[in-house]
């Protein structure tokens, strides 16, 4: 996971809004899986008193699109990319 999909989720959150992106965890033993995670701060009296998350299993197809996007995030060859609100979404024109 690029280090920038999890500092997205948590400026997201800090922010009181929802996000929404995909996630590859790691098990106990070493292998990995993906998740399409949702986290929804809880907010009371103006204040973010912690969190609501709900995984689902992603399609194949979009784990297919965000899979090697994430290694050019991680290699730094992704000049164009990012990640923002848990979507990759274009720098560029």
């Amino acid at each position: 996971m690029p280090p920038e999909a999890f500092s997205d989720l948590w400026k997201t959150l800090q922010a009181g809004k929802p996000w929404t992106g995909l996630v590859k965890n790691r098990r106990k033993n070493g292998d990995f899986y993906w998740v399409l995670g949702n986290a929804t701060p809880l907010i009371e009296n103006g204040n973010v008193v912690g969190y609501l998350s709900v995984r689902t299993k992603p399609s194949r197809q979009l784990v297919e699109i965000a899979e090697p996007i994430y290694h050019q995030i991680l290699d730094g060859k992704a000049k164009n990319l990012k990640i923002e609100n848990g979507s990759i979404v274009r720098t560029d024109f």
